[in-house]
């Protein structure tokens, strides 16, 4: 049966794979519904077992504890001793550390040798360096989310083991990243003085404490950007060079969908237009295959809306496959900005209706992505009415009608390209 399925993947349709047909193709019809579920069983059960062993052939330092507790058991002291000693020194991690100085120590203590105070306090070094720094990116991490969900994430002991984390820091590089970014996000030291002092630090780092840190260093970004702090802009698009130029965003080679948008929309935000046109070329070969078109379409329209160029943004929204509900709204919406920008107010008209259709068409999407499309749409056909009404009504007139759309925004939460439609009002006062 797993012979059969691997030849049909990744096309798995009823055509092929419904229980019928696996009965017949698998096994000329001589198992019932009853035996194949059990067989379905067994198979789930071998593929849970299949992850957990790809998982532990990509740990090596899991690997080398089991060898060492395999040793410890085989009574061959020399090379128990020969390995321990090379895996003090290439494992990287001070919690793998400890685990390795237990496994030493109940070695040792099987050979009747009482525990040394220095190998005591080198056991308890490596716990207490591990738990100090998970607490500082937790303590990060904890004011991250309250800014994001505006809830409190308490932590017991904050204040006292700052003060601890603050005083160990001085004798461990990652310590110190990771206390400096603590300071960073905090406002505690100035975000350029921060982030020059992370990166001259963070070559050192395991590539995943580097990942951490800078996603603290974004989202404290996107909360001074939502906060309307310009300048912040500047440094989240510093950190995703920085990100890029280390290879922390890539995922087995591949960049993300995700991190591709974000960067382009960052760096065209950051007015940074020659640079946002040389990385999505190069980095086009990097998408996953199956979304490289419309990734690539997407976001090279969202470049030359940027710059102006509205003809050739609308003729690669064109090309986009919508029926990718990743795209769906996203490329609709942009299509809204480009419509008002060409003052085509009739075909913001049409989108409405179509878009409705499309709704009730999906009734699965988000609501809230949904509603956020809604506002944006209703608003911006809002702007282009008084737009194209202007010249014939009152200034006394405008000027209210003007006023009821900014009230209207204020009063309204979810809005997909808030910024945007927040500075077309702005022109519109002027």
């Amino acid at each position: 049966m797993m012979n059969y399925l691997g030849k049909q993947y990744p096309n798995f349709t009823e055509n092929n794979c419904n229980r019928a047909i696996i009965l017949n193709k698998c096994f000329n019809n001589k198992l019932n519904q009853k035996q194949l579920a059990v067989l379905f069983t067994y198979t789930y059960n071998l593929l849970h077992k299949f992850y957990r062993t790809e998982a532990f052939q990509e740990n090596e330092e899991e690997q080398d504890l089991l060898f060492l507790n395999k040793l410890k058991n085989l009574n061959n002291k020399n090379l128990f001793y020969e390995v321990i000693d090379k895996r003090f020194n290439t494992t990287l991690g001070s919690f793998n550390n400890y685990r390795i100085a237990k496994i030493k120590e109940s070695y040792e203590n099987s050979l009747g040798n009482v525990t040394s105070q220095d190998q005591f306090l080198k056991k308890q070094s490596y716990l207490d360096h591990f738990y100090l720094l998970e607490k500082t990116h937790e303590i990060c991490e904890g004011l991250t989310l309250s800014r994001i969900t505006k809830e409190s994430y308490p932590l017991l002991h904050t204040d006292v083991l700052l003060e601890l984390i603050k005083k160990e820091a001085k004798n461990s590089n990652d310590l110190s990243t990771f206390y400096t970014t603590y300071e960073t996000i905090t406002g505690k030291i100035d975000f350029s003085q921060g982030l020059e002092s992370i990166q001259e630090m963070e070559n050192k780092l395991k590539i995943v404490k580097s990942k951490e840190i800078y996603n603290l260093l974004q989202n404290y970004c996107i909360y001074n950007i939502n906060q309307g702090n310009s300048a912040f802009l500047y440094h989240a698009f510093s950190i995703y060079k920085a990100q890029l130029k280390r290879g922390l965003l890539f995922v087995e080679n591949i960049l993300p969908e995700g991190h591709y948008k974000n960067i382009t929309t960052i760096a065209l935000r950051a007015k940074a237009y020659d640079w946002t046109y040389d990385f999505l070329n190069k980095y086009k070969s990097k998408l996953p295959e199956e979304a490289t078109e419309n990734a690539y379409n997407f976001n090279l329209a969202n470049y030359h809306l940027s710059i102006g160029e509205l003809d050739e943004a609308m003729n690669l929204l064109q090309r986009i496959d919508v029926s990718d509900m990743r795209y769906a709204l996203a490329t609709r919406a942009m299509q809204i900005r480009v419509y008002y920008e060409l003052d085509e107010y009739e075909p913001l008209k049409n989108l409405s209706v179509s878009f409705k259709t499309f709704i009730k068409r999906h009734k699965k999407i988000n609501d809230t992505r949904v509603h956020g499309f809604l506002n944006l749409l209703n608003l911006t056909i809002s702007c282009a009415k008084y737009k194209s009404e202007k010249p014939y009504r009152s200034k006394a007139k405008n000027k209210a009608y003007l006023e009821k759309i900014r009230l209207k925004i204020n009063n309204t939460p979810q809005i997909i390209n808030r910024s945007w439609i927040e500075a077309r009002i702005n022109e519109l006062e002027i």
